[in-house]
């Protein structure tokens, strides 16, 4: 039986460096507005150069980028997570027992600061979509990452996270969903992680492991990727010693014996595996890009458009998009003369409405033509729906002025004139009407005053209330409804039946008393529009 034991507990634990690092100072804030849709975070293998991601996992995030430029997809500058990715191989190429003694701290270590650089990202990009890649013990570090984000307390940011990337993971697990290219071998039948047989090999007492060195790592033994991951794809490469490990290889590892298997584990992922990866990464991608839609324009007030007014044309343009817009232009084009205005960013699903005044518009058919974003300096998922359009028309409203005479020895007396809204009546002053033509003046359409009144016949009034020889007016409807109004010298009244009315006027004198009276009245009607 191999045993690993070092002399004291404090000695394994300094070895081992359970506790990690405290969390490097956080990058500087991107500029406000300036987060990309996408960020990569890569974390490399054992003993892979130090501020890098390491050769596969760059190799792969640079083929990755390459297939999103045609999508409208941005993806921001990779971020290596820099931890102790503690070499786990000597100078001459044999296994070191050391190295495998840190391996489990040097992974909590991984995890704790992809943990850090996901919150200080998620702060300031919210809505960014992330994607996390590791190697070997790198995919280890994620690994242990993910699962202690699956305990209680869950972080917000999991909502953030879109795929995950794994190469030769150690805790592989060929009945995870995700597994991809499971190896089979043929001194095992059972293909596992090389930490998973590790820690079943100590527990079945093949290998005796001091208590304190793989405390953490016993949460993922057996276990597959979390539920809540929405993408994920685990390469493990046939032969590779580290995700495919065999009981022998697990044994010659820990006690520094040669071992076959590490050369598949350092070249398989540096040329078979990036491609495909990087296209199943890119094709979990559409671009979130501002959407700018202009609705119909609409005309202010509403009704008839009077030549020589000046009307507003409002347009609502929304956001359909998935992010903020930033600032655009508003192109107006009024029978083809051109106003640009400025808009400011409009957020992602908001809208903004916008007014363009037609001033003195004339007489005839018009179109105004409203384009969104002209010279395309937004970026859209669609740039085919930014123009919207209206056809206008122009009429004459000038008030059409009737004069109408009303006879005094007529009763009621069609005028010819249809009434629609607002009219306005006035007596022209140039005639004059008496009730009884031998026996009284003649006055003009506000009949006599209180003193000539009383002394003429009373019970002969067609309106009792007013005095004789007032001018009166009644609009008929379509029905037969009838709406009476005292006229006099003039004024404004409103139509108010739905349908136009014919206007009717007479004298206040009854009808059974029209005989005697002579003269007439001129006065001036104007419909309004």
């Amino acid at each position: 039986m191999v045993r690993i034991v070092p002399r004291t507990l404090s000695a394994a634990l300094l070895l081992l460096g359970l506790l990690p690092a405290a969390p490097a100072a956080a990058r500087p804030s991107a500029a406000a507005g300036a987060c990309p849709q996408v960020h990569f975070f890569g974390l490399r293998g054992s003993g892979e150069s130090r501020q890098t991601m390491g050769p596969s996992v760059a190799d792969t995030f640079n083929r990755f980028r390459n297939k999103l430029v045609g999508k409208k997809v941005t993806v921001g500058v990779p971020e290596p997570i820099e931890y102790s990715a503690v070499a786990l191989l000597k100078k001459d190429g044999w296994p070191s027992v050391p190295g495998w003694l840190k391996l489990p701290g040097s992974m909590a270590e991984g995890a704790a600061m992809l943990r850090h650089q996901l919150e200080v990202q998620v702060r300031k990009c919210p809505e960014q979509e992330f994607v996390i890649a590791g190697y070997s013990q790198g995919a280890g570090a994620v690994r242990l990452a993910l699962a202690k984000m699956t305990l209680k307390d869950p972080p917000a940011f999991r909502k953030n996270i879109k795929a995950i990337l794994l190469y030769a993971d150690p805790f592989y697990n060929p009945e995870d969903r995700f597994a991809v290219h499971a190896a089979s071998t043929t001194q095992d039948s059972e293909v596992r992680g090389l930490l998973f047989r590790l820690v079943k090999l100590a527990q079945n007492g093949s290998v005796a492991i001091a208590p304190a060195i793989f405390p953490e790592t016993l949460l993922l033994v057996g276990q597959t990727m979390p539920s809540w991951i929405p993408h994920a794809r685990s390469y493990c490469h046939r032969g590779d010693i580290v995700c495919a490990a065999t009981v022998e290889q697990t044994k010659a590892l820990v006690t520094g014996s040669p071992v076959n298997g590490i050369t598949i584990h350092e070249k398989a992922y540096l040329s078979t595996y990036p491609e495909a990866a990087s296209t199943w990464l890119a094709g979990l991608f559409k671009a979130k890009l501002p959407d700018l839609v202009p609705a119909r324009p609409v005309v202010q007030p509403k009704g008839a458009i009077c030549a020589g007014s000046s009307p507003d044309i409002r347009v609502t343009v929304a956001n359909k998009g998935g992010v903020d817009s930033g600032d655009f232009g508003i192109r107006w084009s009024a029978d083809g003369r051109t106003v640009t205005v400025g808009q400011p960013n409009v957020a992602a699903g908001r809208k903004v409405t916008r007014k363009y005044t037609w001033g003195k518009i004339t007489e005839g058919a018009h179109e105004l033509v409203v384009n969104v974003d002209p010279k395309n300096a937004v970026a859209e998922s669609a740039e085919t729906n930014n123009a919207t359009r209206i056809s206008l028309t122009a009429t004459s409203c000038a008030k059409k002025d009737f004069t109408v005479r009303v006879q005094a020895a007529k009763g009621w007396q069609d005028s010819g004139i249809d009434i629609k809204g607002k009219f306005n009546i006035s007596d022209l002053g140039e005639n004059t009407w008496s009730v009884d033509h031998v026996n009284h003046p003649y006055v003009g359409p506000n009949g006599y005053p209180p003193e000539q009144d009383r002394l003429i016949a009373p019970g002969y009034k067609y309106d009792s209330g007013k005095p004789y020889g007032y001018l009166l007016g009644k609009l008929v409807a379509p029905d037969g409804q009838e709406h009476y109004f005292p006229v006099g010298a003039g004024g404004l009244w409103q139509n108010p039946f739905k349908s136009p009315a014919r206007l009717h006027l007479r004298i206040n004198d009854a009808d059974r008393a029209l005989g005697d009276n002579g003269g007439s009245v001129l006065v001036d009607v104007n419909p309004w529009p």
